[in-house]
């Protein structure tokens, strides 16, 4: 009896130094713990770095065998990595054990103790944490049962790296929050910028430089979307005043722009997945062809939910792209919406208008109809003159011809076309030696037929002399013709003008024949319009109308003036059947005009209802192919 109550007693010194060592050994490691999750609190970025420092820290925990972080939604659990020792473990009945566990702690929001079915001695402390999203995230820790101290130790654990998970979630959501407001303050800037300008073009170049300002890229551009089209232009690009726009580089943005409106979502390269490598082989290309990281493309959408404008944004970093990712969500509404506000505002009225009305409700835009219906009909029935589009040419009132006297040489020309000349002046002269020797050769000739008359006289010949007397007058006659000739080798310029025809160069010792034109002189003073009236317009013309013209070459000057005859019948004008209008001007002013110079002519008719004057052509077609 005495050794029983001695054993008994030394049982329970041995339990109390156990359990003052297990106390001692769990004081140590709550510390341990506390500052492992503290510092998973303030250093995780994400939930697998915080998952896998709890978990580490609960190795050395006492009886702890394994700890996993499963995942709870909706009923259904995934398990995270087994991080168990020996191959027990790894049965499919425990798994499903402690799936099971996990769900029903979810259910109750309580911490729990479950005895594994399966393995003898083994429990799990399951510690659930409520994701901000309604999710679980729950703590299994399995433990071999060594008493109830050990149970609750681990319990505590369990629940200090609760509330740290909590913690961090509040953390990470501060700064969610926080870079969202920061986001936010950012977008609300730039729109601010780009709603400042006063074109859409100086609001891109602000947008572009912000962006690259901002998020500190190598390089921001952007492309308007033209309006009913996938295609975009490119409108700026950052740190750039021109644009040039043959260039290979700018061929590649412009397919990274077209590549972004075809996707109609935010795309960044690299990507992993070959199927979106194959959607994004503009992103790619140029990519390369730039040296760069990352690009990030962002379509932007107005009000109306149309891709107005593509931003994209070239990163040096492989992952800056992916970085802004947040960004570049929270920028595509409020920034399209912008520079959409800026392309209707920077429209003209009408478009405005035309624009507000289809988008009205059924009332109004039946009375716009109605409205637009009689605005319209009121202008066609207004009247205006119907002017006659015609083409003209101009030619001299009077004109005056020079021609050769006679058969034999042009000695000289002294004027050429284009030249002024006076009345009376030199033009050209006459070769007049060969006549100087016939009228020599006719007067010798003459003399010797008088000479013969008086001896056939003498001798009492009648009919001799009478025959010489008559070869004597004719001789005489071609001596005046001669003479005549010799009088006429200057050929001088009958009136004042401006020589229009004759040889460009000053010819010399040149024959012509009798008759043969050597100059056309016509004076430039008064000048003839002759205006081609296309014979289909010719009812709707008459004497006395107004015509306005302009001479080609001289578009800045318009000549009026007033038909003053048609001639009756018609002519072939450059394979045109036409009626040719007369209308004379002094050339006082104009001096700068000539004969054969052409220009377009306006033949101003009597007023007629706009609607006419548009549409009669193509009535007359109508009338004469079709009905009739």
């Amino acid at each position: 009896m005495p050794e029983s109550s001695t054993r008994k007693r030394r049982a329970v010194r041995a339990s109390r130094v156990n359990e003052r060592e297990l106390l001692s050994v769990v004081s140590c490691r709550s510390v341990e713990l506390q500052q492992t999750i503290s510092s998973a609190v303030t250093g995780a970025s994400t939930l697998r770095q915080f998952e896998t420092a709890t978990i580490r820290a609960l190795k050395g925990y006492p009886g702890v065998v394994a700890s996993i972080w499963n995942y709870v939604s909706d009923g259904e659990c995934r398990l995270g990595d087994l991080r168990l020792q020996g191959p027990a473990f790894e049965r499919e009945d425990v798994q499903q054990w402690l799936a099971t566990a996990s769900v029903r702690a979810t259910q109750d929001a309580t911490q729990s103790i479950s005895a594994c079915p399966v393995i003898g001695n083994l429990c799990g402390v399951l510690i659930p944490t409520s994701r901000p999203d309604g999710a679980f995230d729950v703590l299994a820790i399995l433990v071999t049962h060594q008493g109830q101290e050990q149970l609750l130790s681990t319990m505590h654990a369990g629940q200090l790296i609760s509330r740290g998970l909590m913690l961090w979630h509040s953390a990470q959501d501060a700064a969610r929050r926080s870079a969202d407001l920061r986001t936010t303050a950012a977008v609300v800037e730039l729109c601010a910028r780009v709603t400042c300008e006063s074109t859409p073009e100086h609001a891109c170049i602000a947008a572009v430089n912000s962006l690259q300002e901002y998020l500190g890229c190598e390089q921001a551009f952007i492309g308007l979307v033209e309006t009913g089209r996938s295609k975009t232009s490119m409108a700026a690009i950052s740190g750039m005043a021109r644009i040039d726009r043959h260039s290979a580089t700018l061929r590649m943005m412009n397919a990274v722009l077209d590549e972004s409106v075809v996707r109609q979502e935010p795309a960044i390269w690299p990507v992993s997945s070959a199927q979106q490598q194959q959607q994004l082989l503009a992103h790619q290309q140029f990519g390369r062809h730039a040296g760069a990281g990352s690009l990030c493309s962002i379509p932007l959408w107005d009000h109306s939910e149309r891709i107005v404008a593509v931003v994209v944004l070239v990163f040096s970093g492989a992952t800056m792209a992916q970085d802004h990712e947040l960004l570049a969500a929270a920028l595509s509404r409020p920034l399209g919406a912008a520079v959409g506000v800026m392309q209707r505002t920077r429209r003209a009225w009408p478009v405005r208008l035309w624009r507000r009305v289809i988008s009205g409700n059924p009332a109004f835009k039946l009375a716009a109809a109605v409205l637009c219906i009689v605005a319209v009909t009121a202008v066609l029935l207004f009247p205006v003159p119907y002017r006659i589009p015609c083409r003209l040419v101009v030619e001299a009132v009077q004109r005056q011809y020079s021609v050769a006297p006679y058969d034999g040489l042009l000695e000289a020309a002294f004027v050429k076309p284009g030249e002024t000349v006076a009345a009376g002046q030199l033009m050209a002269r006459m070769d007049g030696r060969e006549l100087h020797w016939q009228l020599a050769a006719t007067q010798a000739e003459s003399e010797r037929a008088d000479r013969e008359r008086d001896v056939h006289l003498v001798d009492r010949e009648v009919a001799r002399s009478y025959m010489s007397a008559l070869e004597s007058s004719k001789l005489q006659s071609e001596a005046q013709l001669i003479q005549h000739r010799l009088n006429s080798l200057e050929i001088r310029s009958p009136i004042t003008g401006v020589v229009l025809s004759g040889s460009v160069d000053r010819r010399e010792n040149v024959p012509v024949r009798t008759g043969e034109l050597l100059f056309e002189v016509a004076p430039v003073d008064r000048l003839r319009f002759e205006v081609a009236i296309p014979a289909s317009e010719a009812a709707c013309a008459a004497e006395g109308q107004t015509v306005h013209m302009r001479i080609d070459g001289q578009a800045d000057q318009v000549l009026e003036g007033t038909i003053a005859r048609i001639r009756p019948r018609s002519e072939i004008v450059d394979s045109r059947n036409v009626f040719v209008a007369e209308v004379e001007l002094n050339n006082l002013e104009q001096m700068s005009l000539r004969p054969g110079m052409q220009g377009a002519a306006r033949v101003v008719t009597s007023p007629r209802p706009l609607g006419w004057n548009w549409f009669h052509r193509a009535w007359e077609y109508v009338v004469k192919n079709i009905l009739w």
